[in-house]
């Protein structure tokens, strides 16, 4: 395990394209802002522990797809934090058949993935709590040599959208979820809208896909 419970900087995972880093361990940071777990290089870190805590993850670097983080179990990164891609980060997150709850994405430039490399089960992005979030990066269903799905749900909080998304799983906005479409943003036609009560979907991008509303 990495324990560093009172350690409020930066803990940054390295390494070149092609590498895989594997963390077996529980990850214990400091919970404020300034606690960063983040990935910076072309690796994919793939992280199979569960429980992990930290103030921010970030994607720094990475180039087509390659670095970033991959999961190995379900919320792998904390849930209860947001993930952000910075100016340059053309790495991904991938979801790799598991499902990864976050406080919210946002990213500093129209860069950054986030997909599923699995062949065998379907992944869900899930968001719940922050307010007014922008990822302007790409969701996708497959990253690499993957063949199944992702799926979005908003629980709660605002997320918006920006990029020209491609994932064709279901889009569900639940309870007091917010969604909203970023022009020059787009869903994809194969996404399914579903909007329950109390929801909201709104904005002035292009949604392609039919859109249910739930009274």
């Amino acid at each position: 395990d990495i324990v560093a419970t009172n350690f409020s900087r930066t803990i940054s995972l390295r390494g070149d394209a092609g590498a895989l880093g594997v963390i077996n361990g529980r990850v214990t940071m400091g919970t404020g802002d300034a606690a960063i777990f983040q990935s910076l290089g072309d690796a994919n870190w793939k992280i199979n522990s569960t429980g992990n805590s930290w103030g921010q993850a970030r994607i720094s670097q990475g180039t087509n797809g390659a670095g970033g983080f991959t999961l190995g179990a379900t919320d792998a990164l904390n849930p209860a934090e947001e993930l952000q891609f910075d100016s340059d980060a053309l790495g991904s997150l991938d979801l790799a058949g598991f499902n990864q709850t976050l406080r919210g994405v946002t990213s500093a430039g129209t860069v950054g993935f986030i997909g599923n490399s699995s062949t065998s089960s379907d992944s869900v992005l899930k968001i719940n709590g922050q307010n007014g979030m922008t990822f302007a990066g790409t969701l996708v269903d497959a990253l690499g040599s993957g063949t199944k799905t992702l799926s979005v749900e908003i629980l709660s909080g605002l997320q918006k959208f920006s990029g020209n998304n491609t994932y064709t799983g279901p889009t569900i906005v639940r309870d007091s979820g917010q969604l909203t479409i970023v022009s020059p943003g787009s869903l994809a036609a194969g996404s399914v809208v579903t909007v329950q009560s109390n929801a909201t979907l709104r904005g002035n991008g292009v949604i392609n896909g039919p859109v249910t509303v739930q009274n």
